[in-house]
């Protein structure tokens, strides 16, 4: 679909792509990690997207659904160095990650960035959100409006967002961007104008005691 969308691609964009997880039998996500996993599902992602190198990986680590993988992580950075050597992939990234998981990683390769869940009302990813500031790792935050989370804090936004006259989930993504110069939100959009509403995020400033009167709601 991205190829059929996007192809010719711009120099500008960067495509990324997630190895480490698959969908099973039954239809829900299981480990994929190993070395001979890991290759399989690089070469196809080049093949499937028309490209030459991808240009950010994402391994998912096994949290959550993905426990019990017992797949070392030596050896699925390992691999994807070994890929990256080979100019199948250009940057390396690290997916529901913990600070002592991108640490380990980064004695093997280079971390180029971080992908986790982290939205207002959750402190999950708050250490690693503030390593990777000092890190100077960007952070990709997934779910940045917490899966419907966010409704139940509606009423704690709603004084901030009628003073900046936008919704509760475009204050909530500024105060996401304002934690961090690395942070770059990723929420979905499913029409247009819920894109545009995304964006306009971006040019919400929002003040230091806006900013500290929201952390104490957090």
């Amino acid at each position: 679909m991205i190829k059929e969308a996007l192809f010719p691609y711009s120099k500008n964009l960067i495509v990324s792509t997630k190895v480490g997880v698959k969908v099973g039998v039954s239809g829900r996500p299981e480990p994929a990690a190993t070395a001979d996993e890991i290759e399989v599902t690089v070469k196809r992602d080049l093949e499937n997207l028309g490209k030459p190198s991808l240009d950010l990986v994402f391994l998912r680590l096994a949290g959550g659904p993905l426990k019990g993988s017992g797949v070392p992580l030596v050896e699925s950075m390992e691999c994807l160095a070994e890929l990256q050597k080979m100019g199948l992939i250009k940057h390396i990234g690290l997916s529901s990650a913990s600070i002592e998981q991108i640490e380990e990683a980064a004695s093997i390769v280079k971390v180029d960035a971080v992908q986790n869940a982290h939205f207002f009302g959750s402190r999950d990813s708050s250490d690693v959100v503030h390593f990777c500031d000092a890190a100077q790792i960007p952070f990709f935050a997934y779910f940045p409006l917490g899966m419907g989370m966010l409704i139940q804090k509606k009423i704690d936004l709603e004084s901030f967002a009628k003073a900046h006259s936008v919704s509760t989930q475009q204050i909530a993504l500024a105060w996401l961007l304002a934690l961090s110069p690395t942070i770059v939100p990723i929420p979905g959009a499913s029409n247009i104008e819920h894109l545009r509403e995304n964006v306009a995020a971006l040019d919400i400033k929002l003040s230091q005691r806006e900013m500290e009167a929201i952390q104490r709601l957090v």
